[in-house]
């Protein structure tokens, strides 16, 4: 009772952030300390929210008690905008929450989550949500909420997964059939590869289709008479949507991999390694495919860039991550034997040992003709 008077005295001030104000700063200083959790629970209903005290609200979210956890995520939910969270509190709150062994802080965390969502910088829309997470910064928190978001129903996988939406937004975007005179307006415009959230929201939902049908194909097999009609049915249903969300042909798929590769930006490469891992849900078995995924492997581990080129981080020697190289390696191990992936990684290493050397050897002789061309010039003028 106490603190529910003192916070109707709170002062936001001129700045209304209630900075300067006496009973919000002492609100501050006594959760931190107090050990009663009950004492902290009505503090935190108390607190003002503003941007000097949301950080007070998101530490809270790691309280020893999950009572005042959940308060801290029903807090965020229904008082602060998402577009007042910084990015970095928005990943961390999100990967706390989701995270939570308690079943109610996860629960009041995915309700905080459907609120973003349903927001009006997101309008239900999931890829304005990975944005707002930075997927190419925090791609486990993205794809963990993206799937919590499929997996409580709010975004239905099913309903992308349409030849339309496939060829307008989706992977089937790259490769459609063009008249004679839009193929001409094309070869002078640029084609606009997949954002970082773009790439990984096609993943998930690939993923999420592959993993429906395995799922429903084992039910189907268990069941019997009438019943196994209808799982046949929806099996044969997800299945056909899968189809309709991957590009025509696996070919088709590498292709994509390799035109976001060629970017050369960590953006595009980024996109490419989410692409790249949409093959696990294709059949290594078609010999087409499992071809043209060792080309893309013995291709791209050979392929150190523009060394000249400061904007090139297509690999880990011009300042990537590393990861994809990491994935390159994995996909060798797929459509290779034991000893003939190693093979080709050794390899891949030795040609590129040798680009470098040459490089390095070319840029020295550069350096010598131009200090050789000063020096005779000095000489010249000498004389």
């Amino acid at each position: 009772e106490i603190t529910t008077a003192l916070s109707r005295l709170q002062d936001g001030g001129e700045d209304a952030d209630f900075s300067n104000s006496e009973i919000t700063t002492a609100f501050i200083e006594l959760i931190g300390g107090e050990k009663n959790k009950d004492a902290r629970k009505a503090i935190l209903g108390a607190l003002a929210i503003s941007d000097h005290t949301i950080s007070v609200v998101v530490e809270r979210t790691r309280d020893i008690s999950e009572e005042v956890r959940r308060i801290a995520f029903l807090a965020l939910a229904a008082k602060v905008p998402v577009e007042s969270v910084s990015i970095e509190h928005r990943a961390l709150v999100l990967r706390r929450g989701l995270n939570d062994r308690s079943i109610s802080v996860r629960s009041a965390c995915v309700d905080m989550l459907k609120k973003w969502m349903s927001s009006s910088v997101c309008e239900n829309d999931p890829i304005k949500l990975l944005k707002l997470l930075d997927a190419e910064s925090h791609p486990n928190v993205s794809e963990m909420a993206l799937k919590t978001l499929i997996e409580t129903k709010t975004v239905k996988a099913m309903a992308y997964a349409t030849k339309e939406k496939s060829e307008t937004s989706g992977l089937r975007r790259f490769f459609l059939k063009k008249s004679e005179e839009e193929e001409e307006e094309e070869k002078v415009s640029v084609v606009e590869l997949f954002s970082p959230e773009e790439a990984l929201f096609w993943r998930v939902i690939v993923e999420a289709l592959a993993n429906q049908t395995s799922s429903s194909g084992k039910d189907t097999s268990l069941a019997v008479g009438q019943a196994r009609a209808v799982l046949q049915a929806e099996t044969e249903e997800v299945e056909d949507a899968l189809d309709q969300c991957l590009p025509e042909s696996s070919m088709d798929l590498l292709r994509a991999i390799s035109m976001h590769a060629d970017g050369k930006t960590t953006s595009s490469v980024f996109a490419a390694r989410q692409l790249m891992m949409t093959l696990n849900c294709s059949d290594m078995n078609d010999g087409a495919l499992r071809r043209g995924a060792a080309t893309l492997v013995y291709e791209r581990l050979r392929s150190i860039g523009d060394l000249n080129d400061e904007n090139d981080v297509s690999c880990y020697a011009r300042g990537g991550d590393g990861e994809w190289e990491k994935q390159l390696i994995d996909l060798a191990k797929r459509v290779h034997d034991d000893n003939e992936h190693v093979a080709v990684v050794l390899g891949a290493c030795d040609s590129l040992r040798g680009t470098v050397t040459d490089e390095e050897n070319n840029n020295k002789n550069d350096d010598d003709d131009k200090s050789f061309r000063i020096f005779t010039s000095r000489r010249t003028r000498s004389k």
